[in-house]
Parts: C-alpha cells; sequence; structure tokens
C-alpha cells in the first residue's frame, strides 16, 4: 500500500506515431512527507542489462529515499510530489542520495562481473565434460542435436540450453542384423535434481540400416549433467555427453 515497482513500454499508437516509444522503470513511494516518483525512462527501449540494473537500484534501499528535487541535465529543479517546504532541497542531501545511487550501480557492475566470470568458468567445464572420451574399448561419441521448430535435428551442440526442449541423439553403427535389439537409454548425472537416475529408455524399432536415432523431450528441463547411451544385443556400443545450463 506504501510502495509499489512498476515498468511499462509504450510502442506509440500501433507504431504509426514517431517520437512516442519509451520504456520506463519507477518507484513511488509514500512517505511521512507524502508521495514521491523517482523513474527512469530510455527512448526507444532499455537494453537488458540497462534494464536489470534500474530494476536493481530502484528496488534496493537507495530506492526508499525520502522526496527530494533532482536536477534534470538542463539543470533545473524538478517538481516533487509532495510540497516543497516539506522536502529537503540542499546541495549536500542532492549529492549524498546521487553518491548513494553511484555506490549501487558500482556494486551491481561488480556482481555483473563476477556473474560473468562464473558463467565462462561454468562453459568451460561444460565443454571439458562435453569432450570427455567414453570409457570402454570400441565405444563411438554419439551426435547431439537441438531439435528444430518442426522436431528434426538441427544444430550439433553439447551445451543445451533450458529453452531447449527437444535434444535428439544419432549415431552410425554400421550395418545391423534386421532382428537386433536396439536401445537408447538416457540418464540425468547430476545437478539441481540431485543424482544419476535412468530418466528414459527407449526400445528403437530397428530396420535394416546404419543409423540409430532417437530424441528426448521436455516440458521444463533441469540444469546439470546428461548422458546417453545406445546399446545394440546388450552391449553399449555409444556414448554421448552433454549439459544444460
Amino acid at each position: 500500500e506504501e510502495d509499489v515497482l512498476y515498468e511499462f513500454r509504450s510502442a506509440g499508437c500501433r507504431g504509426t506515431v514517431s517520437g512516442v516509444e519509451e520504456h520506463e522503470i519507477g518507484r513511488i513511494t509514500r512517505g511521512p512527507r507524502g508521495s514521491v516518483r523517482i523513474a527512469y525512462a530510455a527512448k526507444p527501449q532499455m537494453m537488458p542489462e540497462l534494464r536489470s540494473r534500474w530494476l536493481n537500484l530502484l528496488g534496493s534501499e537507495v530506492g526508499t529515499a525520502q522526496g527530494f528535487p533532482i536536477r534534470n541535465l538542463s539543470g533545473a529543479i524538478a517538481q516533487p510530489s509532495s510540497p516543497a517546504s516539506e522536502v529537503p532541497t540542499s546541495e549536500r542531501q542532492i549529492a549524498q542520495w546521487l553518491q548513494e545511487a553511484t555506490d549501487a550501480l558500482k556494486q551491481q557492475e561488480d556482481l555483473l562481473a563476477e556473474l560473468d566470470r562464473l558463467g565462462q568458468e561454468a562453459q568451460a567445464d561444460a565443454r571439458a565434460y562435453s569432450g570427455e572420451i567414453p570409457k570402454g574399448a570400441g565405444l563411438k561419441t554419439i551426435g547431439l542435436y537441438r531439435g528444430r521448430g518442426d522436431g528434426s535435428p538441427g544444430e550439433a551442440t553439447t551445451e543445451f540450453k533450458t529453452t531447449d526442449t527437444l535434444i535428439w541423439a544419432i549415431l552410425p553403427v554400421g550395418n545391423l542384423p534386421a532382428n537386433a535389439k536396439v536401445e537408447m537409454l538416457w540418464y540425468y548425472e547430476g545437478g539441481e535434481a540431485g543424482g544419476e537416475q535412468l530418466i528414459r529408455k527407449l526400445d528403437v524399432p530397428w530396420d535394416p540400416g546404419d543409423t540409430v536415432q532417437g530424441y528426448l523431450s521436455f516440458s521444463q528441463p533441469y540444469t546439470g549433467r546428461y548422458r546417453v547411451e545406445i546399446h545394440v544385443n546388450g552391449e553399449k556400443v555409444g556414448v554421448g555427453r552433454f549439459t544444460i545450463q
């Protein structure tokens, strides 16, 4: 009842009126001196990093400062929501708030830099994991592919995202007899959902040919490490490892 953080975007009147596209993040707080609105707006829109910074800044303790006038770029004083006589107007108070805002943004920059570093480490770890040589003589590496919108195999990768709800596994196995028993086993090796577990086992109907292929579909994938194996007549012939981040 006393505080609201909001965001809005305007694309104009059906996109036909120029100069009105705008993207704004703001906060309205009601205090003992009345209400104050602090907002940041960009035209036509904010980049994702800038949006994240202002959402964090205006949602922090800095955003709860009592009402005060803020100088705009032209040097004019914006009118506060509460009566001028009740609002601190000294340059020192304004400078103090701006310093607090600057410090908060610096903390956000440091946090973003640390998240970027951790993200790079996670990607390097995923590549190292996916590139491990399968243990066992004669094992082949199963090719893994991101599913396209039409359900067919697309880009080859071992680093998937939680938005990838279809993952294809394809392995050339050479000519097999018509009565070969072919199985594809998908394992979750560990991450946010716990330790290793078999999540799907497929019996692949075998038509004479030289390639085994199948897919794993998700409604909402867990992040972590995965493994897929292909067995022919009870013998493991191929392994593929991948991550979902």
